[in-house]
């Protein structure tokens, strides 16, 4: 017996999972339309589950498991329509359908290119063929064709689909799987239906399995890519060049303002709701560790860490995963997980047993978070070779840049000149000037004074009337472009029209969607099936348009019709504003339930956020705003990596990476965001004011400032906080009474300042914390105790403010803006009184005449420069 089950297990056929449901709203609005899921949406004029399919036969799957949610009947008719799946298959339950018929497989990543001349399609009349622009015949003896030609070369793969609208989330999915208990390969393939790849797969596999013989809790390898980590940099505005590219995988902008100019550089691979870190045991360490035991050698690393969350600014590592490891872990920021992994079967048990694993990510990261050696669960990472490619389509930005490298040939043999099996039968693309992929079999006209730049591609039997613009488009089969139209950067899918002179930028158009006359669809706009934009209509930029009835939105099954028929009048009256009278659809937005996907970002709450987020999903997104907030709040509550690393180049006089300075640019992107994460009731600069009072000065100050962070951390404060709380301290240690003098005041103020200088440097980072100092002596002059007394009495608040200024504790940038802000207030205030004190303005007014004057000498210094050269 027991020579029979390891017979069977030598035996076992390579099993492979496809996730044909990605359980987010990314590819909203148009997957409500249950016809078309987002594994049947095309990529470069391929469906995107042919990609998948391709992939799992070209690794050596024989049986494949699809499981299906959303779409699930659009997804068993393709498959079968395309011979995956026979008419004949039986049925085991209303949610597993099974196939044992034959399905062509192939030997290598895509199928070859097809030779010979084939059938060239239907011989009518051009002018008549274009004249119908629905160009039914051509679409189903396309389809019939390709689906004769799977059937002629696949070889006996077995594809079951699994049906179950109950999941909601990948972690659903996969318990499903092992109470079917039909995974049984060791190790096997799980694969998101949305992921490109020509990565080899084979020797990772080889080495989870020897891996797994060894030690049984090693149960999963994530395959990662590198695409680099996001930057943020800012520069002199004439000092900046022409901008950072590489080829379309990286994103540049730039937003000037105060002579600055910020440069963003991020991977359009990486979604911007999260942030990959992953620390990894570095592999040279563990295979000496695993000589030692007289283990197999293993390439692979194991994962320490896996964080997704965007709002991290630090991380934390168990000190014992040094010891069990090794001495030094490596952490990366530049990765993607690219929805490709191989997994043992004990991965689906682990899902069954926890049903807090809604998601792959978190069942990583909580997996390589346990500590204590025999419950761990080890998970490993193999890192893909530059010639390597994988990516996992998140939304329609990431669409959008996967589109672009494929037509690059980044991820060769995956190409338009190399279609997946059962394509090259009915289409055959040319690579010609330009970039430009032209199908050579139907009847795809172009004319006259046409500009085509690629990277891009043209469908079969389409038509680009005479003057169009075309640059880095993907045009589908069957589209008619009119005369004097400017496409750029969009995706245009079957049956689509664009009337004469109009404009369409980065957009992606769906099936059978119209553009009339004249229109204008601006940058990240998605329209639906079958919408039509009016003539002369301009869409504002990131509308989208869909014509799905607002029930198919909340998807609500038991809506009533009567109530469905009147909101459906309703929406069509709203939607003429936007789409045109002549037009049809509605306008899209999301809603609380639709935002992606387990974010704790309390901001999620508020409407704006939602819309923010959906923007960061379109194509043509600047994500500098977003970048530039996340980088700001890096600054503010990291000490490790902001504040200690900017110390030491201070000591060092290298002032390049001066942290000072990068808050500062930072800060002047306009009001700092709400603060959320405070404990309520707690008055934050009191209790940090109150930390400051009970320090012991015999005790190094860097003590006080780890507990002021300390503090800042658990409350979500920030650095203006802090130095707020310190000032307010100081003037609390003067004892201040009402008789002292504004002299004596002073040289108190100063004795102090000698003591507390060092700390509120390492506080104080750039413009906001500086005019923090100043709102702190304010709030001290228009309170309620006897420090306004004193402080409100002439000239003190003039000498405090202008022993700060000698002091180098704020600058002159800081005071005039603190002026400006309080020139625009209430000047009958309390604090608008101490304000326009006289003492106060002059003051002030010295501050701006010797701004004037440095900024008037540094330029007459130039001049006669300039003259002494002439001369």
């Amino acid at each position: 017996m027991g020579q029979n089950d390891q017979d069977n297990k030598h035996n076992q056929k390579l099993q492979g999972v496809l996730i044909a449901e990605s359980f987010t709203s990314t590819f909203d609005p148009i997957t409500l339309d249950e016809s078309t899921p987002k594994v049947l949406c095309p990529l470069n004029n391929v469906t995107m589950l042919d990609y998948s399919m391709e992939y799992m036969v070209g690794a050596g799957v024989e049986e494949i498991y699809i499981f299906c949610v959303r779409g699930k009947d659009a997804i068993e008719s393709y498959l079968r329509e395309q011979n995956y799946l026979s008419s004949s298959s039986s049925s085991s339950g209303s949610s597993r359908i099974s196939n044992d018929g034959d399905v062509d497989g192939v030997g290598g990543g895509a199928g070859d290119v097809g030779g010979g001349d084939g059938d060239h399609g239907d011989e009518e009349d051009d002018d008549d063929y274009f004249n119908n622009k629905d160009g039914n015949n051509n679409n189903n003896s396309n389809s019939n064709r390709r689906s004769s030609s799977r059937t002629s070369s696949y070889s006996s793969i077995k594809v079951e689909v699994i049906r179950d609208t109950s999941v909601t989330d990948v972690g659903g999915a996969l318990r499903e799987l092992y109470n079917m208990n039909v995974i049984k390969s060791d190790p096997f393939i799980l694969m998101s239906g949305d992921v490109v790849t020509n990565a080899d797969i084979g020797p990772a596999m080889e080495e989870h399995k020897k891996r797994h013989q060894k030690d049984n809790s090693a149960i999963m390898t994530v395959l990662l890519k590198r695409v680099g980590g996001w930057t943020v940099t800012e520069v002199e505005a004439e000092t900046n060049k022409a901008g950072i590219t590489e080829a379309q995988t990286e994103v540049t902008s730039a937003n000037t303002k105060a002579k600055v100019q910020c440069q963003i550089q991020v991977s359009p691979l990486q979604p911007l709701s999260e942030d990959l870190t992953v620390a990894l045991a570095p592999p040279q360490q563990q295979q000496q560790q695993q000589q030692q035991q007289q283990s197999t050698n293993n390439t692979h690393s194991r994962i320490l860490l896996y964080d997704t969350n965007p709002d991290s600014t630090s991380i934390q590592l168990p000190t014992s995963f040094f010891q069990q490891t090794a001495p030094t872990i490596n952490i990366y920021n530049n990765m993607i997980d690219c929805g490709l992994y191989i997994c043992s079967p004990d991965v689906l048990a682990k899902f069954s047993d926890e049903w807090d694993y809604l998601q792959i990510k978190t069942f990583i990261s909580n997996s390589v978070a346990e500590e204590e050696e025999g419950l761990q669960t080890k998970i490993y990472a193999k890192q893909l070779s530059k010639c390597e490619y994988a990516a996992k389509i998140h939304d329609f930005r990431s669409y959008h840049a996967i589109s672009q490298n494929l037509l690059n040939r980044w991820c060769y043999p995956i190409v338009p000149d190399n279609l997946p099996s059962g394509y090259e039968k009915v289409y055959r693309y040319g690579i010609e000037r330009h970039m430009m992929y032209i199908e050579q079999k139907g009847k795809t006209k172009v004319g006259n004074n046409v500009t085509l730049r690629g990277p891009g591609m043209v469908g079969s039997h389409t038509k680009i009337d005479d003057n169009c613009v075309v640059k880095a488009c993907v045009i589908g089969n069957e589209c008619f472009i009119g005369k004097n139209v400017a496409l750029t950067s969009c995706h245009l899918w079957e049956k689509v029209v664009v009337e004469d002179n109009a404009s369409v930028q980065e957009s992606i158009l769906c099936n059978g969607c119209v553009i009339k006359k004249g229109a204008v669809v601006n940058k990240g706009c998605i329209i639906g099936r079958d919408c039509v934009v009016g003539e002369g209509v301009v869409l504002p930029e990131f509308t989208r348009i869909t014509s799905s009835s607002v029930e198919e939105d909340d998807d609500d099954i038991f809506s009533d019709d009567s109530d469905a028929e009147g909101d459906d009048d309703e929406m069509n009256r709203e939607s003429n504003g936007v789409v045109g009278e002549d037009g049809l659809g509605r306008v899209w937005l999301p809603t609380s339930d639709e935002i992606d996907d387990d974010s704790d970002d309390e901001e999620n709450s508020e409407k704006n956020d939602y819309f923010e987020q959906m923007k960061s999903q379109s194509i043509g997104y600047d994500p500098t705003t977003l970048l530039r907030k996340r980088m700001k709040r890096q600054i503010e509550d990291d000490i490790l990596m902001d504040v200690e690393y900017g110390l030491e180049n201070e000591e060092d006089g290298d002032t390049g990476d001066d942290p000072h300075a990068a808050s500062s640019g930072l800060n002047d992107g306009g009001p700092v965001s709400r603060i959320y994460g405070r404990q309520a009731g707690v008055d934050v600069v009191k209790e940090l004011k109150l930390i400051c009072l009970d320090y012991d000065f015999a005790s190094p100050i860097e003590n006080l400032r780890i507990e002021l962070n300390s503090f800042k951390f658990s409350q979500n404060a920030t650095f203006g906080d802090c130095v707020s709380g310190a000032i307010l301290a100081i003037l609390e240690r003067l004892q201040l009474t009402s008789e002292i003098s504004p002299a004596r005041l002073v040289a108190s103020f100063k004795n102090e300042l000698d003591l507390w200088a060092e700390l509120l440097d390492k506080l104080c980072f750039g413009l906001e914390e500086e005019v923090s100092v100043i709102e702190a002596i304010e709030s001290a002059a228009t309170g309620t105790s006897i420090a306004k007394d004193v402080l409100s009495k002439e000239p003190s608040f003039r000498f405090l403010l202008q022993t700060l200024h000698g002091k180098d504790i704020v600058s002159d940038e800081a005071i005039m803006s603190w002026a400006k802000s309080r020139r625009e207030g209430n000047q009958d205030s309390p604090v608008g009184r101490l304000f326009n004190q006289k003492t106060t303005q002059e003051f002030l007014n010295w501050v701006e005449e010797d701004d004037d004057s440095s900024s008037d000498g540094s330029s007459s210094g130039n001049s006669s420069s300039s003259d002494s050269d002439g001369d």
